[in-house]
């Protein structure tokens, strides 16, 4: 009876925590969609999972980064960022025109969900990590202004909103129309291919040589107008890459920035790195030896975060990590402790009182009840004398067979 209670408590409590578990289990986020961007584990063109391949060959052991920047490690590590991070999706103002048009580039989301991410990009660096990134307008907002690298917010301060000019008398007019061509037949002029990121850039790739710190120079290809502005340069930035001796000017290719204990290495371009471009000229030698001259011993990650490509932490990972682990056990040890008591067979206050059927006394009880409820006061005399007499020799030291009385009908 009481080996069925104790299981089928046990039962009961195992079931229990089966069930939070798969409660909390399906109450959790699920994973952003992967895109297939510039990301280290895309085989596209534009991915960089050639380099992957490259730099674990040679010892680098690169490793993706899908969590929260808030979980960045602290020390001497490397994180390359293919992109700046993209706009929140709770950051961003509140449509008021209700539903958002499916060509609306505002009404697309993002994938970032954490509030606080540019606040551990920068702690990452202030303590000693280095980001490599490449230079786009969103890369200029994101280190001035949610960085909040007080010299490029300085130096990329939008310029004053000019008063408004008096009203033309003649805008209603109507423009001439331009002269037809001769024949009839324009000749049409190609456009170039420009980057979204960056408004006018020409991304036609040349090969142009790069000249390191260390005074040697490789060939690998570049967009053909690809450089840093002066406004980076002139707000702190320490160049790390020249153009090569022999084309014209000092274009800027890479420079550093300075913050709290760590770098920010960034480039022109970072196409030289996709699965595209790796295999051509010196492009694969120009990005591991960006990679040696930055890597001083600690982990290279590669943000996937990002991009989209985050996966949120699951409740185990945050329960047993490093500052909520002591309280996870306890919590644990306790709810062990509250299953163990729940599944312990015990007396109720409102049970009988449980009967002992090896008890001399209890059968003594039973039977006199059962005799007086018979009226059969002769046999419970009878028992009595006989008890007395066996005390009395006792006392006495007596034998007992001499004690004993004549048997009564």
């Amino acid at each position: 009876m009481k080996a069925d209670r104790l299981q089928r408590g046990l039962t009961h409590a195992v079931l229990g925590l089966l069930a939070l578990a798969l409660i909390a289990t399906f109450l959790l986020p699920g994973a952003e969609p992967a895109s297939d961007a510039p990301s280290i584990a895309s085989y596209a063109p534009a991915g960089r999972r050639a380099l992957r391949d490259v730099l674990t060959k040679l010892g680098f052991q690169p490793e993706e980064w899908r969590k929260s920047p808030g979980a960045l490690p602290h020390g001497e590590h490397v994180l390359w960022m293919a992109d700046a991070p993209y706009e929140s999706e709770r950051t961003r103002p509140k449509r008021h025109s209700g539903r958002a048009k499916e060509d609306d580039e505002e009404a697309i989301p993002s994938g970032r969900f954490d509030l606080r991410a540019n606040t551990h990009y920068r702690a990452f660096v202030e303590q000693g990590g280095t980001i490599v990134i490449p230079w786009n307008e969103r890369t200029q907002k994101f280190l001035a202004e949610d960085l909040a690298i007080e010299p490029l917010a300085a130096a990329f301060a939008p310029a004053p909103e000019p008063e408004p000019e008096a009203p033309d008398p003649n805008a209603g007019a109507v423009p001439a129309e331009p002269p037809a061509a001769v024949g009839g037949n324009a000749t049409k002029v190609p456009a170039p291919d420009l980057d979204s990121s960056t408004t006018g850039r020409d991304r036609t790739r040349v090969v142009r040589g790069v000249r390191l710190p260390d005074g040697s120079e490789v060939a690998t290809t570049w967009p053909k107008d690809a450089t840093l502005p002066d406004a980076l340069l002139h707000a702190g930035a320490d160049t790390l890459w020249f153009a090569g001796r022999d084309l014209a000017g000092e274009d800027a290719l890479a420079a550093t920035l300075r913050l709290g204990e760590g770098t920010i290495v960034v480039l022109a371009d970072d196409a030289f790195a996709s699965n595209a471009e790796l295999g051509k000229e010196q492009n694969g030698e120009l990005a591991v030896r960006l990679l040696e001259d930055r890597w001083r011993g600690g982990r290279l990650l590669f943000d996937e975060y990002a991009l989209g490509r985050w996966e949120p932490e699951t409740a185990a990972s945050l329960a047993f990590s490093r500052e909520l682990a002591p309280a996870t056990w306890h919590l644990l040890l306790l709810l062990l402790a509250f299953a163990w008591m729940s599944a312990w067979v015990r007396a109720f206050a409102r049970d009988p009182e449980p009967l002992d059927q090896l008890s001399p006394l209890s059968r003594a009880r039973a039977l006199a009840n059962v005799l007086a409820r018979a009226r059969r006061v002769g046999v419970l005399a009878q028992f009595l004398r006989k008890g007395e007499l066996a005390r009395l020799a006792r006392a006495a030291r007596l034998s007992r067979a001499g004690t004993e009385p004549a048997h009564v009908a």
